[in-house]
Order: C-alpha cells, then sequence, then structure tokens
C-alpha cells in the first residue's frame, strides 16, 4: 500500500511544485496573463482536459449524477 501512494504521491506533487515556483518567480504577486499562462501550465501537467473530455464523454450506462458532474467539468473546461 505505502509503495502504491509513494507513487501517487510522485505523480501528483511535481505539478503543484512547478506552479508554486512560478508564482515564486513573480513574489506571489502575478498579472492576470502571468497567472493564467501559469494555470494553463499546471492544468495541462494534471491533464485536467483529457480528464474532462472523458468524463464529458461518459455514456448513459453512468449514473445521472457523474453526467451532471461531467456537463458542468465541461463548462468550468470551456470558460
Amino acid at each position: 500500500m505505502s509503495e502504491f501512494l509513494e507513487w501517487r504521491r510522485e505523480k501528483i506533487l511535481p505539478p503543484f511544485q512547478n506552479f508554486a515556483a512560478q508564482l515564486a518567480r513573480w513574489k506571489n504577486k502575478p498579472t492576470g496573463t502571468q497567472l493564467a499562462d501559469a494555470l494553463r501550465k499546471f492544468w495541462s501537467e494534471m491533464k485536467v482536459e483529457p480528464t474532462l473530455e472523458r468524463w464529458s464523454l461518459a455514456g448513459p450506462e453512468k449514473s445521472s449524477i457523474v453526467n451532471r458532474q461531467s456537463s458542468i467539468h465541461l463548462t468550468v473546461w470551456n470558460k
């Protein structure tokens, strides 16, 4: 179990560290454009787009809660 958790930690932690380092470069006071760029990079590293797309394509065999959440996530991604 601990190996699994360590593997997850190693996979999840770097995008957060990179995001924090990006913000630190701007002394934690990024402009709107800088923040948007940093968030885009963070979302890319976290593979947010493919995950939201996969959720949005969930078939009718999924529960209505999952389908409702999928449409919400897709809306967030589109914004």
